[in-house]
């Protein structure tokens, strides 16, 4: 990538997949679950659908593998459906989507940290031995946990400003 050198392209080149492939699947996921659900389509949610790919895969495409934002875009694009659906069955009003995009991928990106963290990543970034759950490192437990304390502070945060 350019003049860069060493971790640092390494980061900007699966960064940019990371994104990439996360706002993908979070598209195909949110159309293909539309269609078996509505047999409709809606370009709107499919929208929807890549951009909460996106938004989950930011908070963790330094530090996961390129094929896990495969899965992790993929939930994230389920759960704006569902996030989307119980939306309007609560008469929230969000015209564009901004609410479920990024409550359910924010959510569904911290949480995957925690669970799919890769070692190497983590370490040759902040020099640190913690990763994800399925990587069976010793404080994979704590960092997960502390992803979980992460959610409750940010949505306790946001729906204080909310009222």
């Amino acid at each position: 990538v350019g003049s860069m050198k060493g971790v640092m392209s390494d980061v900007v080149g699966k960064t940019a997949a990371s994104t990439f492939f996360g706002g993908l699947f979070g598209g195909f996921s949110t159309s293909f679950l539309i269609y078996v659900l509505e047999e409709r389509m809606y370009i709107t949610h499919t929208a929807n659908g890549v951009l909460t790919g996106v938004v989950s895969c930011a908070c963790g495409c330094s530090v996961f593998q390129v094929e896990t934002n495969l899965v992790v875009g993929m939930l994230a694009g389920v759960l704006y459906y569902v996030t989307s659906w119980l939306m309007e069955k609560l008469h929230i009003d969000d015209v564009t989507g901004s609410i479920a995009i990024h409550l359910s991928g924010g959510l569904i990106g911290t949480l995957m940290v925690g669970i799919f963290a890769h070692p190497d990543n983590v370490n040759s970034l902040y020099g640190t031995d913690a990763c994800g759950v399925v990587y069976g490192c010793a404080k994979r437990w704590e960092h997960l946990a502390a992803r979980f304390v992460i959610c409750i502070v940010v949505i306790l945060w946001a729906a204080g400003f909310a009222v």
